[in-house]
């Protein structure tokens, strides 16, 4: 005679993740913290950029140009 060792699994214990659950119950926090971590870093990115344009264009406006030739000394030639 043998032992039976058959083992009986529950509906619910081999229940599958439904379309939108996740196995882990932080996954979806995860994965959106690190959508507006990438979106955070995006914009602050842009507003650098427009700051730095921004200070370029102020500070092209109220520094002098360069002085054009004087008419005195010719330009030296390279060669």
């Amino acid at each position: 005679m043998g032992v039976n060792c058959s083992v009986v699994a529950h509906p619910k214990s081999l229940r599958t993740a439904e379309t939108g659950e996740h196995h882990e119950p932080g996954h979806a926090h995860r994965r959106r913290d690190m959508t507006m971590g990438l979106i955070l870093i995006i914009v602050i990115g842009y507003l650098f950029l427009m700051a730095f344009v921004t200070f370029h264009r102020l500070l092209a406006l109220l520094l002098p140009e360069t002085p054009p030739p004087s008419p005195i000394s010719p330009p030296v030639p390279l060669f």
